[in-house]
Protein backbone atom coordinates (compact mmCIF):
# COMPACT_ATOMS: atom_id res chain seq x y z
CA UNK A 1 0.00 0.00 0.00
CA UNK A 2 1.40 3.35 -1.01
CA UNK A 3 2.13 5.89 1.74
CA UNK A 4 0.31 8.58 -0.24
CA UNK A 5 -2.88 6.54 -0.09
CA UNK A 6 -2.55 6.10 3.69
CA UNK A 7 -2.13 9.85 4.00
CA UNK A 8 -5.26 10.39 1.93
CA UNK A 9 -7.32 8.03 4.13
CA UNK A 10 -5.98 9.74 7.25
CA UNK A 11 -6.85 13.17 5.89
CA UNK A 12 -10.56 12.30 5.75
CA UNK A 13 -11.09 11.00 9.27
CA UNK A 14 -14.38 10.59 11.12
CA UNK A 15 -14.52 11.55 14.79
CA UNK A 16 -18.12 10.63 15.59
CA UNK A 17 -19.13 14.21 16.34
CA UNK A 18 -22.81 15.17 16.24
CA UNK A 19 -22.48 17.23 13.05
CA UNK A 20 -20.71 14.41 11.14
CA UNK A 21 -22.61 11.96 8.96
CA UNK A 22 -21.36 8.36 9.35
CA UNK A 23 -23.06 7.27 6.12
CA UNK A 24 -21.29 10.00 4.20
CA UNK A 25 -17.99 8.95 5.76
CA UNK A 26 -18.54 5.33 4.69
CA UNK A 27 -19.50 6.38 1.19
CA UNK A 28 -16.39 8.54 0.89
CA UNK A 29 -14.23 5.76 2.35
CA UNK A 30 -15.48 3.17 -0.17
CA UNK A 31 -15.11 5.66 -3.02
CA UNK A 32 -11.55 6.40 -1.99
CA UNK A 33 -10.72 2.69 -1.71
CA UNK A 34 -12.21 2.18 -5.16
CA UNK A 35 -9.45 4.32 -6.61
CA UNK A 36 -6.80 1.90 -5.37
CA UNK A 37 -7.42 -0.76 -7.98
CA UNK A 38 -7.87 -3.51 -5.38
CA UNK A 39 -8.03 -6.97 -6.99
CA UNK A 40 -11.50 -8.50 -6.87
CA UNK A 41 -11.85 -10.69 -3.81
CA UNK A 42 -9.32 -8.69 -1.78
CA UNK A 43 -11.56 -5.69 -1.11
CA UNK A 44 -12.84 -6.76 2.31
CA UNK A 45 -9.34 -7.45 3.67
CA UNK A 46 -8.15 -4.03 2.50
CA UNK A 47 -11.23 -2.29 3.93
CA UNK A 48 -10.73 -3.97 7.30
CA UNK A 49 -7.09 -2.88 7.45
CA UNK A 50 -7.73 0.69 6.32
CA UNK A 51 -11.00 1.54 8.05
CA UNK A 52 -9.53 2.02 11.56
CA UNK A 53 -7.14 4.59 10.05
CA UNK A 54 -10.17 6.63 8.95
CA UNK A 55 -11.41 7.05 12.54
CA UNK A 56 -10.32 9.38 15.33
CA UNK A 57 -11.48 10.40 18.82
CA UNK A 58 -14.90 9.10 19.89
CA UNK A 59 -15.34 6.95 16.78
CA UNK A 60 -11.96 5.24 17.25
CA UNK A 61 -12.66 4.63 20.96
CA UNK A 62 -16.00 3.07 19.99
CA UNK A 63 -14.35 0.75 17.46
CA UNK A 64 -11.60 -0.25 19.89
CA UNK A 65 -14.18 -1.05 22.59
CA UNK A 66 -15.40 -4.02 20.54
CA UNK A 67 -13.50 -7.33 20.56
CA UNK A 68 -11.86 -8.37 17.28
CA UNK A 69 -14.28 -10.04 14.87
CA UNK A 70 -17.34 -8.99 16.91
CA UNK A 71 -18.64 -6.53 14.28
CA UNK A 72 -20.14 -8.22 11.24
CA UNK A 73 -21.86 -5.41 9.35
Amino acid sequence: MKPAFLTLVSSQQFAGLDHEDPYSHLSNFYELCGTMGIPEGDEEAVYLRLFPLSLIRKAKVWLQSHPNQSLTS
